[in-house]
């Protein structure tokens, strides 16, 4: 691990800016960093699939600053390792993590984005983290710190949303692109999103923005199966038919 540190120190003297095409996460190395390690053995799900390779781990500041990433590319023991940068003093750090500070971590579901995603954030899911660190630490930033998760993490597909204040949120949990002090900010926050030309970003079948209606197993929207007496879809109830039983 200590070979690790060295040579992301080395690169970050190398190649200070470390962009994301995929997300348009970005940030620039400083001399004060720590490390997040995930087991990647099943443990961290998106809509409880594993992780692909294309799959990125972004870590974030309260205010939705990037302060590192990785590709969800394992090492030889099945562990992704986060790298996280803090404020050393650079005129480019000042809303980068300071000592104390705990990151909160999101995934890019690469199945689920597309080109839109670093102006949208579009196929990003905040992970939940269920576990908790090494040692029993709550994984404050410090320098050199290397945490270990120990547990489950999930992330389930939302929508985002670019423009926040041509949005109408409700309780749902959506993201937007904005700024915070010169540095580009991924904010969350929640809800039904509807544009400000009234167009909406997320219909159910039937229709409705932010509705919560799905098709049924019988291809009926919003029919709970209602359809589906116990014979099949649209037949008569189990009086009317045999059902077969299997004999052990």
């Amino acid at each position: 691990m200590k070979r690790l540190i060295t040579l992301t120190l080395m690169l970050g003297t190398l190649f200070p800016g470390v962009y994301s095409e995929e997300t348009g996460w970005n940030y620039k190395q400083t001399t004060l960093q720590s490390f997040y390690m995930f087991f990647n053995g099943g443990d961290i799900t998106i809509d409880g699939e594993a992780l692909e390779s294309e799959d990125v781990i972004g870590a974030f500041t309260a205010d939705g600053v990037c302060v590192g990433w990785t590709y969800a590319n394992m090492d030889g023991n099945n562990y992704i390792t986060v790298p996280t940068v803090g404020d050393d003093g650079s005129d480019y750090s000042g809303n980068y993590l300071s000592s104390g500070d705990i990151p909160t971590f999101r995934v890019f579901d690469a199945s689920s984005g597309d080109d839109s995603t670093p102006s949208t954030q579009n196929g990003v899911l905040p992970l939940a983290l269920l576990g908790e660190w090494s040692g029993g630490a709550d994984g404050s930033f410090s320098n050199n710190a290397i945490y270990i998760y120990d547990g489950a993490a999930s992330a389930s597909n939302s929508y985002a949303c670019f423009d926040q204040e041509a949005c109408n949120f409700g309780d749902y949990h959506w993201l937007h692109v904005s700024e915070f002090n010169g540095d580009t900010s991924y904010g969350e926050t929640g809800g039904d999103v509807i544009t400000d030309d009234g167009s909406c970003l997320s219909n159910d079948c039937n229709g409705d923005c932010g509705g919560t209606a799905v098709i049924d197993d019988c291809d009926v929207c919003g029919g709970g199966n209602a359809d589906d007496l116990g014979c099949g879809c649209f037949e008569d109830a189990p009086s009317g038919c045999v059902i077969l039983v299997d004999q052990y």
